[in-house]
């Protein structure tokens, strides 16, 4: 593991200037290698680099939060099956050994308390102990059930403003043409091609490319999530959101 030089070295160090407690949420995600480069990043940035010999470049407070039970690391390995052959790897778990206190939190407060029968199905599912019976319950949600006990107004005012979730990239596209040609009637959509680098750029495939798509298309009034620190300062951070409320088209 190489620290950070130049330029990259003194952004790392700047941005860590009065850093004095680090907290972590979604733990659940963090695997060996990410957990080894943030505290190796930390002895390198904290107080300028001075306590690199001491963990997590001495900080008195490292908190993490999260559910154990969620998703795990995506292309990492679990911090509980240590057995990564990469530095950084390797680092990040003997890192996480270090942790010894642990505050287990019991009430569920995400629910309210009218939802108590929702939060009882959420908890069987995480621990894999769904019953029939909170099967036969899922099923009232569905399209043709919500339909008959709560009518057409409420189906149509669910597809114009609720978030959906597909299982497949083509059942997505087509839901979202149907929205773009839709928005299309009221603001002209702005289409927004990629700018590749490299040979092989423009061929490949949005799964191989991270999820990244050759072209965007986007109108007044839609919400975009960013995926990438732009401007952190300014709040342009990877995952804020905002809605689009003018184009400038060419």
């Amino acid at each position: 593991m190489k620290a950070p030089d130049g330029s990259a070295g003194e952004i790392i160090q700047k941005n860590c200037e009065g850093l004095k407690v680090l907290i972590v949420d979604e733990r659940s995600l963090i695997g060996c290698t990410t957990l080894g480069w943030m505290e190796f990043m930390c002895r390198c940035a904290v107080q300028k680099g001075i306590n690199d010999s001491h963990s997590w470049g001495g900080l008195p407070v490292v908190i993490f939060l999260g559910d154990d039970v969620q998703l795990p690391p995506v292309l990492d390995t679990p911090v509980y099956k240590a057995n990564s052959k990469s530095p950084a790897g390797m680092h990040g778990a003997l890192v996480w050994k270090e942790f010894k206190d642990a505050v287990l939190l019991k009430t569920v407060v995400r629910q309210a308390e009218d939802q108590t029968y929702f939060k009882n199905v959420l908890g069987a599912l995480r621990e894999y102990k769904l019953t029939q019976d909170h099967a036969t319950w899922l099923q009232k949600f569905q399209w043709g059930d919500l339909l008959k006990s709560h009518g057409q107004s409420f189906i149509d005012d669910m597809d114009e403003n609720s978030l959906f979730v597909f299982p497949t990239h083509n059942e997505e596209w087509l839901h979202n043409k149907t929205k773009i040609l839709k928005a299309n009637e009221r603001n002209p959509i702005a289409k927004v091609d990629a700018i590749s680098h490299g040979l092989h750029a423009k061929g490949v495939s949005s799964e191989n490319a991270k999820g990244l798509l050759p072209t965007v298309y986007i109108c007044i009034g839609c919400k975009v999530m960013l995926t990438t620190n732009l401007n952190v300062k300014f709040g342009l951070f990877n995952g804020s959101t905002g809605t689009v409320v003018e184009i400038i088209y060419p």
